[in-house]
């Protein structure tokens, strides 16, 4: 039987991980891809805001900002404008997925860490 790829990332190694749902995590325990960063794609199958279902094509990984609220708000902002609802997406781990061109080009500069 084929796991639902809905459910499933794959780590750098290639091997399948367990998506983890957006609201299944406190703002204060997300795992930050640059500080006050986290990284999220759609679910496959989501209905998108131009009526069509989300495929594979459309699962690139959006960077937010880490909300400063103790619970994950209904919808989230990332940094390219994409407006999603916290139910309609997978946290992604650092180097999982395509990434979203202009959110990597809008997020903030990681900080300098040579000195």
């Amino acid at each position: 039987m084929l796991p639902d790829m809905a459910a499933v990332t794959h780590t750098s190694a290639g091997h399948a991980a367990p998506a983890v749902p957006l609201t299944a995590r406190a703002p204060a325990h997300l795992p930050e891809w640059l500080p006050g960063v986290f990284a999220a794609r759609l679910c496959a199958g989501v209905i998108l805001a131009t009526g069509r279902i989300c495929g594979e094509t459309d699962r690139t990984v959006h960077l937010f900002p880490i909300p400063a609220t103790r619970v994950m708000p209904e919808n989230l902002t990332a940094f390219c404008g994409q407006r999603i609802r916290s139910g309609e997406a997978d946290l992604i781990t650092v180097g999982t997925g395509m990434p979203c061109v202009p959110c990597v080009l809008q997020a903030p500069d990681p900080p300098n860490t040579l000195t």
